[in-house]
C-alpha cells in the first residue's frame, strides 16, 4: 500500500468517524409517561417462542440419543456384527446408515424435539393457572405501616440536626 493510498483509507476513516459522532447526537433517550401500556407481546407469542427455543434445543441432544438406539438396534437386528457396532466403537470400514434410515433417525429426534417442548408448555400452563388460583384465593392485604422516629424521646447525638417534624395531613 503505497503513501496516497494509505491516506485517502485515513482520510476517509475520518469522515466516517465525524458522521458517526454528528448523527449520534440526534438519538435522545426515551422520556417517561404515566400511562400504562400493553404488553409488547401477548402471552400466546411468548410461549410460541420459548416452545421454539426449548424445541431447537432439545434437538441435538435427541438427535444423539437417536442415532445411538438407532445403531444399537442395527447392532442387534445383524447379531452383533462389528461392523455394525454403535458409534463410539464403531471400526473403520463400518456400514453406514442408508438415506432412509437417517431419515428414519431424524423424524423420530424431531418428533422427541416437539414432544420435549409440548411437555415444556404444558408444565409452564399448569404452573401458571396454580399461581393465578392461589393469587385469586389470597385475601387483599392493606399494608401496615409503622412511622418510628429516627431519635426516639429527642435524644439526638451532639452536633447533629434534630430529626424532622412528621408531615400533617392536609
Amino acid at each position: 500500500m503505497n503513501y496516497t493510498e494509505c491516506r485517502s483509507s485515513f482520510i476517509f476513516s475520518i469522515i466516517c468517524i465525524c458522521f458517526l459522532y454528528i448523527s449520534a447526537g440526534n438519538i435522545y433517550a426515551q422520556s417517561t409517561t404515566t400511562e400504562i401500556k400493553p404488553p409488547e407481546f401477548p402471552q400466546w407469542a411468548k410461549d410460541l417462542r420459548r416452545a421454539e427455543i426449548v424445541m431447537f434445543g432439545s434437538f441435538p441432544f435427541a438427535w444423539f440419543t437417536t442415532m445411538l438406539f438407532t445403531d444399537l438396534a442395527r447392532s442387534a437386528s445383524h447379531n452383533w456384527q462389528d461392523l455394525y457396532w454403535p458409534w463410539p466403537a464403531k471400526p473403520a470400514g463400518a456400514v453406514e446408515m442408508s438415506a432412509g434410515e437417517y431419515g428414519t433417525t431424524l423424524s423420530i429426534a424431531a418428533g422427541i424435539s416437539i414432544l420435549i417442548a409440548i411437555t415444556d408448555h404444558l408444565i409452564l400452563r399448569n404452573k401458571r393457572y396454580y399461581n393465578k388460583m392461589r393469587q385469586s384465593q389470597r385475601p387483599p392485604v392493606e399494608p401496615i405501616i409503622e412511622r418510628t422516629p429516627l431519635y426516639p424521646g429527642g435524644d439526638a447525638p451532639s452536633g447533629t440536626a434534630p430529626a424532622p417534624a412528621p408531615p400533617t395531613g392536609r
